[in-house]
């Protein structure tokens, strides 16, 4: 859909360093900000202290990004899709299923769109990645999926204590959306390891075999950051795609053990 009035629902860390920078170097119109720091900003946007009071200023044709925190993403969906607007969402843009379903509903009643937003997937190495895939999936035995950071920004949702705010949420949902983008049913997939600090999930290690192909999958907090996708073949040979689960522009990698390979 063509537009140039998008409204920013939340303004953290994200919004502030990632979102509203893009936003402005594509020269898109941010009509909006709704977030409860308007006392602490400066002027340059337009601050709403409510969705209700956003929406009520925006014009058919708006985009909302909600940049919030998942467990008030489902409220906050509903009540922008009542008002016939679109949306992109942060990701996870659902902490449960009967909240997608539900949302599914309205959208085959309504011509709108609700898109999470996995930038990764828009990358080249994404699509070298699955160039690869395609071509070798027959031999492939293993696929090795590591994402830790060294830690958690504090005073932000991922501080929490709710599932909603622990690693199988704020990372895990890249490593579940790219094993379904490949086709993946995971009906079976094993949780086998979850590590804790105090109340907090600080790591989860699932490791299972789908498919004739074994997933190694190691996520959350490490002692320094790794985001790698490795892939082995029968053949003993493999080839790693690093850093992966990463949708900025930056040096990116593709790693082969056999040094032929291309």
């Amino acid at each position: 859909m063509e537009t140039n009035n998008y409204c920013i629902v939340g303004y953290g860390n994200h919004s502030s360093t990632k979102l509203i920078p893009a936003l402005e170097k594509l020269n898109k119109n941010i009509f909006g900000i709704v977030t409860s720091k308007i006392s602490k900003l400066d002027k340059k946007y337009n601050y709403f202290k409510n969705l209700d009071e956003a929406i009520e200023k925006s014009s058919p044709n708006s985009i909302f990004i909600i940049a919030t925190p998942p467990l008030v993403h489902f409220k906050q969906i509903k009540t922008i899709l009542n008002a016939k607007r679109n949306i992109f969402v942060e990701k996870p843009i659902f902490v449960s299923t009967k909240e997608a379903l539900i949302i599914k509903n309205i959208l085959l009643k309504e011509d709108l769109f609700v898109v999470e937003s996995m930038m990764f997937k828009h990358s080249i190495l994404y699509k070298k990645f699955f160039d690869y895939w395609l071509k070798y999936k027959k031999s492939i035995i293993k696929l090795e999926c590591t994402f830790l950071i060294p830690s958690i920004p504090l005073n932000t949702f991922r501080d929490g204590s709710f599932i909603s705010s622990s690693p199988l949420y704020d990372m895990g949902c890249y490593i579940i959306s790219l094993l379904i983008d490949l086709g993946f049913k995971l009906d079976n997939l094993q949780v086998n390891n979850v590590l804790f600090k105090r109340s907090k999930i600080t790591k989860i290690i699932i490791n299972s075999s789908i498919d004739n192909i074994e997933l190694l999958l190691n996520f959350g907090l490490g002692e320094e950051y790794k985001n790698s996708i490795q892939l082995f073949t029968e053949n003993k040979k493999y080839v790693e795609f690093s850093p992966f689960f990463y949708g900025r522009a930056g040096l990116k990698k593709i790693i082969h053990s056999d040094k032929n390979a291309k």
